[in-house]
């Protein structure tokens, strides 16, 4: 299996399970979510995140240069939200949570190009309006209201699902640039 079907397989699996995790938040309060089962998914999400980074990092996209230089600040970031909650400093969670994320939305506006390299322009977009969605509604899973943050996990999940369905090893960085 080639990296980058590798690395689209690990988002689609982060993906299921972030869809979960935030559709509990409507149910639990959120200081329940930092008890032990539920913060053992949390590290599996983190490390789900390291894999997808180096996966994504050695894959030969366009976007892979962002990828190695900057997911590193976005996974310290994720790593101090996990360590806030488990404190139940919630201010310091919250705010490592979306500064973390910011660098994913960056991430997913690069990897549009890649996508719709990959799989067509409405893939694209769908991944596009997804990974926005699901950053922007973020915040309001805090206050128990995930369920806009879970429709951008959706879509970015089907968005990556096409991918995985379709994808073969995208052209090399060379290949493209001697091809155009």
């Amino acid at each position: 299996m080639n990296r980058f079907r590798s690395a689209t397989l690990t988002s689609l699996t982060a993906g299921i399970t972030i869809m979960a995790v935030l559709s509990l938040t409507a149910f639990v309060p959120l200081q329940s979510l930092f008890s032990w089962p539920l913060v053992s998914i949390l590290w599996i999400l983190w490390g789900l995140g390291i894999a997808a980074y180096r996966l994504f990092g050695s894959s030969g996209l366009e976007s892979s240069t962002y990828i190695r230089r900057y997911t590193p600040y976005s996974l310290a970031l994720t790593l101090a939200f996990i360590v806030f909650g488990m404190m139940h400093e919630w201010t310091l969670m919250g705010a490592t949570l979306m500064a973390g994320y910011s660098f994913e939305l960056v991430a997913g506006f690069i990897l549009y190009n890649d996508f719709k390299r990959i799989s067509g322009r409405f893939n694209a977009i769908l991944f596009l309006v997804g990974i926005t969605l699901f950053i922007l509604a973020l915040p309001l899973a805090l206050f128990r209201l995930p369920w806009p943050a879970v429709a951008g996990v959706l879509l970015k999940t089907i968005s990556i699902a096409k991918v995985v369905a379709g994808s073969s090893e995208p052209p090399a960085l060379e290949e493209r640039a001697a091809a155009a």
